[in-house]
């Protein structure tokens, strides 16, 4: 443990000096490389091409790629130039202002002269560099709102607004026209041919399709040999996920991969023979190749998705009964999305009118709206039936409908979105309608194949981490296992959901460029008024902080197992030290990721003396416990392991904290005080100086009894006992006369507290057993009833006693 903690010392602190000697290089290097000349002239190069009309997306790109380095090196050599200034100024008023009317040393009228020109210098380089930052961020605002104009600007130009009867009626007609010509495309594809190359390509077009059946015949039995090996085994009842995914993806290359690759290879041979030419039919044959390429893809997908054939190979946990729904209706919607953007595509290239692309188009974004409201509809089915949701419910539980249905709240939204663009599409916007239905299903895929490569990959890292050597040393338990599995999604999802939302916001037309660039500012820094703020500074300052903590903690643990169990000190003080080692390197801790993070201690010293009224108000019981629990560790009025009674509570002190102290009851239940209520409360500690306890019995005899007996028998009992201390010696007190008995105290020592509970029970029982032997009597209550005004001497214990010495 030692040696472990030496190497962790040791990499710890190299860790900080490279980090710190990188960071020097970075600076030096920065300050030394920056021309500002240079830099002028391209941002004045950059602001003419944005004048002008001949701006391309590469020119955007590269121009926002140079803006965000410039600044980053410029912000970089700012801070530091900064920092000079900071320490040129503390050099300055370190010489003091010069004497007025008195001689001076000629040395240090020198120095401050050098220092004051150094000062100036660095102060105009200082505002140069705030000037090109200003520029550059103009700039780049410019830049994004050109790349902004490309992007969007056809999207909201307003087209013939097909809601108008006669704009419509007349799209239809071109469309009829559109869709014979496509009908008679292979007779106009076969006359165009001269007549002495038709039994060529005839000969050509039957080759090819021989070749392609002879391929199918090895695709087949390749296909099998994949399924048989790969795919999914009707043996396995509970396949683990990655197994799920390793399956899914040989099922996607035997069904998908496969036919994918007929098609490709027919595209081919059409794009290198030219057989079919620049006719429409040659357009109509390679879109429709390529819409049929992707049109695999998605149902393969989809196929091993939801395998509606092999429930537990399923990737989504959902009834087979909706898994089958889900795949029957994806695949309707992927054959009449891949006909609808064959004829959208052929249009253009063929080069229709815009009026009958703009048709094409309403009708692949009504095809789009009408299958997504049907598959989120499915997915609300879905979700209701798996959290037990059904119409019985909702109407018995009115009042929490809100919270029962959310799924319903979903579908309307959906539902009203989707209605929306489609209508812009009615109303002459049909590539804005196309832009954000497309997209919406894109968002749908990006989301779901997130999803499965989420839980794939933490699946892979767990099962990796199982594996691995140092964890069969341990006992892995299932509590072990969810532990793991927690701290990898703690550390895998934050990745992966940046990821996800960068991919999507690139989708949807925020530039990766600028998103990269921004990330860089808040992973690097930026700043908030005169502060500097940087993720990574602050992320590596949370990471010393609980590696210093950890450090700490394996200090504690050495030094109580080997340190201090071999001294000669109370326990109680040990614990006071350790918990003082805690305290101390808890501060400790603090102020080095404090350090890390690279707040100016000056600034921080400034800013806890102005909150540290409002501090003072807001924490004060906090600081109180704090405080109190210092002195409970150095005036020690109770120690780890005392027995104290206080405000009526009786309990063990468990553990004393920096802020409160632990007492455990009796019943074992734990009592948290606060330090401050401890400190001013009057506790009774039963073991302050001590284990030794004082015990006391009470028993009661019949009058009449022979009470030196009762004394020896008494003293005899408590010495018998080997809990019982023989100095202090037991006695007895011969404590009352009462209604119904002699009444005697048992008084005895026992030098352990926790060995002395047991004690008044052993006695009791021990007299109850001399008694019994002796012939002594425990009498119960009574009361004796006279009738009359004589009193009956036979009852009075005395009176006869008196009566039978007399007549002795």
């Amino acid at each position: 443990m030692v040696k472990f903690f030496k190497t962790l010392f040791i990499v710890f602190f190299a860790a900080l000096l490279f980090a710190g000697s990188l960071q020097a290089a970075d600076v030096a290097d920065s300050k030394n490389s920056i021309d500002f000349n240079k830099i002028n002239k391209k941002l004045e190069q950059i602001d003419n091409a944005l004048k002008g009309e001949n701006l391309t997306e590469e020119n955007i790109n590269s121009y926002v790629s140079y803006l965000g380095e410039q600044e980053a090196q410029i912000s970089a050599t700012r801070k530091d130039l900064d920092k000079d200034i900071k320490y040129i100024q503390k050099q300055l008023d370190a010489l003091g202002e010069p004497k007025d009317g008195a001689a001076e040393d000629k040395v240090i009228t020198k120095q401050r002269d050098s220092l004051t020109k150094e000062l100036t210098a660095e102060d105009r380089v200082l505002k140069e560099a705030d000037l090109l930052i200003v520029k550059i961020e103009d700039l780049t605002t410019q830049v994004l709102n050109a790349r902004s104009k490309r992007v969007y600007g056809d999207l909201i130009t307003k087209q013939s607004a097909l809601i108008n009867p006669m704009v419509f009626f007349n799209s239809l007609k071109l469309y009829a026209i559109f869709f014979w010509n496509i009908t008679k495309s292979p007779v106009d594809w076969y006359q165009s041919i001269p007549a002495e190359d038709r039994s060529y390509t005839i000969l050509s077009i039957v080759s090819m399709a021989l070749i392609l059946i002879a391929a199918l015949a090895v695709a087949i039995i390749l296909r099998k040999y994949i399924l048989a090996h790969w795919g999914y085994k009707d043996d396995i009842e509970l396949p683990h996920f990655s197994r799920k995914v390793v399956a899914a993806i040989a099922v996607a290359i035997a069904r998908g991969l496969i036919p994918d690759a007929f098609v490709g290879a027919c595209m081919i041979w059409m794009v290198s023979t030219k057989i079919f030419g620049d006719s429409l039919l040659g357009h109509v044959l390679m879109i429709t190749g390529f819409a049929s390429f992707l049109a695999i893809i998605e149902a393969t997908i989809s196929r091993v998705t939801f395998a509606p054939n092999y429930p537990q190979w399923r990737l989504f946990n959902i009834p087979n009964d909706k898994a089958l729904r889900f795949t029957r209706v994806i695949f309707m919607f992927i054959i009449c999305n891949a006909i609808a953007l064959i004829q959208v595509v052929v249009a253009q290239k063929a080069g229709y009118s815009i009026d009958t692309v703009h048709f094409l188009t309403m009708i692949s974004c009504a095809v789009k709206a009408f299958f997504l409201i049907w598959i989120i509809k499915i997915a609300v089915d879905t979700y209701r039936e798996m959290k037990g949701i059904t119409a019985e419910n909702i109407e018995e539980n009115e009042e929490e409908t809100d919270s029962l249905d959310s799924g319903f709240k979903i579908m309307v939204a959906s539902n009203l979105l989707l209605a929306t663009a489609f209508g812009l599409s009615l109303i002459g916007y049909p590539e804005l309608s196309s832009f954000i239905l497309r997209n919406l299903i894109l968002s749908m895929v990006i989301f779901g194949i997130f999803e499965l490569f989420r839980h794939a990959f933490i699946d892979i890292l767990k099962r990796i981490v199982l594996a691995s050597p140092w964890m069969k040393s341990i006992k892995v338990t299932k509590r072990n296992v969810s532990k793991i599995e927690f701290w990898l999604t703690s550390l895998i999802n934050p990745i992966l959901v940046l990821a996800l939302i960068f991919t999507l916001l690139n989708l949807w037309g925020l530039p990766g460029d600028f998103m990269l660039q921004m990330g860089k500012k808040l992973l690097f820094g930026f700043k908030i008024g005169g502060v500097q703020i940087s993720l990574i500074a602050i992320a590596f300052g949370i990471l010393i902080f609980f590696v210093s903590l950890t450090v700490v903690k394996i200090l504690k643990k050495h030094l109580a197992a080997n340190v201090f169990n071999n001294m000669d000190i109370d326990d109680g003080i040990k614990h006071s030290l350790i918990s003082g080692i805690s305290f101390v390197g808890f501060i400790i801790s603090c102020l080095l990721a404090i350090i890390a993070v690279g707040v100016d201690l000056t600034n921080l010293a400034f800013i806890a003396g102005a909150l540290s009224v409002g501090i003072g108000f807001g924490l004060q019981d906090v600081i109180k416990n704090l405080v109190s629990g210092i002195i409970i560790l150095f005036e020690r009025p109770f120690k780890v392991g005392d027995w104290v009674i206080m405000n009526g509570t009786e309990g063990k002190i468990k553990q004393i904290n920096i802020r409160s102290t632990e007492m455990e009851s009796f019943n074992r239940t734990s009592v948290i005080v606060p330090n401050a209520t401890l400190l001013s409360s009057s506790i009774v500690n039963l073991t302050h100086g001590d284990n030794i306890s004082r015990q006391s019995i009470m028993v009661g005899v019949a009058y009449g009894s022979d009470v030196e007996k009762v004394r020896k028998i008494l003293l005899e009992c408590a010495l018998a006992h080997k809990y019982v201390m023989k100095n202090p010696a037991p006695y007895v007190l011969f404590k009352d006369f009462a209604d119904s008995s002699l009444t005697f105290e048992l008084r005895c020592y026992t030098n352990d507290i926790w060995k002395g509970w047991i004690v008044p029970s052993d006695l009791r029982f021990a007299i109850n057993k001399r008694f019994i032997e002796e012939g002594i009597e425990i009498p119960f209550p009574q009361i004796v009833v006279h009738s009359g005004e004589k009193v009956a001497q036979e009852n009075q214990f005395y009176a006869l006693k008196k009566g039978e010495t007399e007549q002795s």
